[in-house]
């Protein structure tokens, strides 16, 4: 991406009516950090220069920590970011996918990124995509948590979106081992009092908790997300859309920074027929999902790669990020809340 086309985002971004009080910017879809530190120390000060005090900017980045140095950590510190890193729990099942391109493991380097940004007190979060071969892993990949000192996971089980057209747990045999996957680490977290958050459960448990609350989905909503590619095109809803091509759409790019204001997005006809379609799959959701509080309506990139459009419903993606973690988490609940009656019965 030119320095040209880093101001033209930032100009069309800030001077549009979608900013809120912080505008998060999101650097991933590939490994960030092959691009020079310098590239974005510039990039922070051109979108610190448009922003002119309208909007706290903060710069997020998912790595592989394979490349992190001191002069990263230096740079991270300095602007105050926030890095999530891509670990697949311990070496045996992160080396099974994560490699090289000489087929190497990166485990050891990505552990040595991890370890560095840790001893600059950067606390990274951790993303960990679940395969087939992780699901029956659970205590190993706790320990390997609680003992990496990692104070929030989210647990990705591997999806089919963008151009991963499929996924190893797509299967009803995956589905109950990533149930008993969710209750052990329940089971887990409870019988030691130690170990990091866990995204999914923590987002469930707080709806739960908020019978009145529905989670925010940002890739079904318009303009919540805006992802910018290297040549300045503009989508909007799930990042994955923005690099992919389905039919009836062909590719889910709205507009061009050079040409468009983003505004101009609302009013683009293939916007207006995609966003159509993607509102008609969250009212339907809204009425025939008894889950629909906790997702808000699903995932576009989901839909369009399993069901091959984007009015439809129930993925197999939602089964396991939504149904089986919640139903899991409310299981664990009643029998978290059972166990003492039964208690005091017994002695009675």
């Amino acid at each position: 991406m030119t320095r040209e086309t880093l101001s033209k985002i930032a100009e069309r971004l800030f001077e549009s009516p979608f900013i809120g009080e912080e505008v998060t910017v999101v650097w991933h879809a590939g490994e960030p950090l092959v691009v020079p530190v310098e590239f974005y120390e510039e990039a922070f000060d051109i979108f610190q220069s448009y922003s002119a005090g309208r909007a706290s900017v903060i710069f997020s980045f998912q790595t592989n920590a394979t490349l992190v140095s001191d002069r990263w950590c230096d740079f991270f510190v300095k602007i105050g970011a926030r890095v999530g890193v891509s670990i697949d729990g311990p070496k045996a099942l992160h080396d099974l996918h994560r490699v090289d391109r000489a087929g190497r493991g990166t485990y050891d380097r990505a552990m040595r990124g991890l370890y560095l940004l840790q001893a600059w007190g950067l606390r990274p979060h951790v993303i960990m995509v679940l395969t087939r071969s992780s699901l029956d892993r659970a205590d190993a990949i706790w320990e390997f948590l609680v003992a990496n000192k990692i104070d929030m996971v989210g647990f990705n089980p591997e999806e089919a979106e963008g151009i991963n057209v499929s996924s190893s747990v797509h299967d009803d045999d995956s589905e109950r081992a990533y149930r008993r996957f969710i209750s052990r680490c329940l089971a887990l977290r409870d019988a030691s009092g130690v170990g990091p958050r866990v995204r999914e459960i923590e987002s469930a448990t707080s709806v739960l908790q908020l019978h009145s609350n529905t989670a925010r989905a940002q890739d079904n909503i318009p303009m919540a997300i805006i992802n910018f590619d290297f040549d300045g095109n503009v989508s909007t809803f799930s990042p994955e859309l923005l690099t992919a091509t389905h039919q009836p759409y062909g590719r889910f790019v709205f507009g061009n920074v050079y040409q468009n204001a983003l505004t101009e997005v609302l009013t683009d006809p293939k916007f207006q027929l995609v966003n159509q379609a993607i509102q008609d799959g969250v009212d339907q959701c809204r009425d025939t999902c008894d889950y629909y509080r906790f997702c808000g309506g699903g995932s576009p990139s989901n839909k369009i790669v399993e069901l091959g459009n984007l009015a439809g419903t129930e993925t197999r993606s939602c089964r396991l990020r939504i149904k089986v973690t919640v139903s899991s988490i409310a299981d664990h609940l009643r029998a978290s809340l059972q166990a003492p009656l039964v208690a005091r019965v017994e002695n009675g």
